[in-house]
């Protein structure tokens, strides 16, 4: 059953279970009635279950399917922002070099 046929389905199923609710609390229906709508409502509440059941495997599936698609994602970000980096390193290696180099000049010029 596709995903509109099943929320179709499923919002006829909550439209008999609000009237059948309705004709359940109406004093005028007799107990013999009254047993049979309750019956009636039990297995209205039954067949909701498990359509939401099967909705919720399916967005269950759909959300497992989209999530693999993320990590690809991710990773391929964690790959990037690693080649990104690898520049701002070697010239933070430079700087540090430069700056030993300007204190060991310094350094030998004060004598």
């Amino acid at each position: 059953m596709n995903e509109d046929n099943r929320q179709r389905t499923l919002a006829e199923i909550r439209r008999a279970i609000a009237e059948n609710d309705g004709l359940r609390l109406d004093a005028a229906v007799s107990a013999e009635e009254r047993k049979a709508l309750e019956e009636a409502a039990f297995t209205l509440r039954n067949l909701e279950r498990e359509l939401l059941e099967d909705t919720s495997d399916a967005l269950l599936e759909r959300l497992e399917s989209a999530s693999g698609q993320l990590k690809d994602m991710s990773k391929a970000v964690r790959t990037k922002v690693t080649e990104m980096n690898e520049p701002s390193k070697v010239v933070e290696h430079f700087k540090n070099m430069a700056s030993l180099v300007v204190r060991v000049l310094t350094e030998v010029a004060r004598w």
